[in-house]
């Protein structure tokens, strides 16, 4: 029954978690480089109006940057 879904599903989920690690700082720079990247694609993208939320993540995207060197 359902029952054994749920309990492979939580099991393989629990496994999954266990090969999370925290990532090298130049792993980390190459993710935050990625997503200001993706981010500078839709503030060009973006409507003038919808631009503040995502002015405001880039702004954060750039300071964590100035850590990467």
């Amino acid at each position: 029954g359902n029952g054994t879904a749920a309990a492979v599903a939580t099991r393989n989920y629990v496994w999954v978690q266990d090969q999370c690690r925290p990532l090298s700082p130049a792993e980390a720079c190459q993710v935050l480089r990625e997503d200001a990247e993706a981010n500078q694609r839709q503030i060009r993208n973006a409507f003038k109006s919808e631009r503040g939320p995502l002015d405001a993540k880039d702004a954060q995207l750039q300071a964590q940057l100035k850590g990467c060197g």
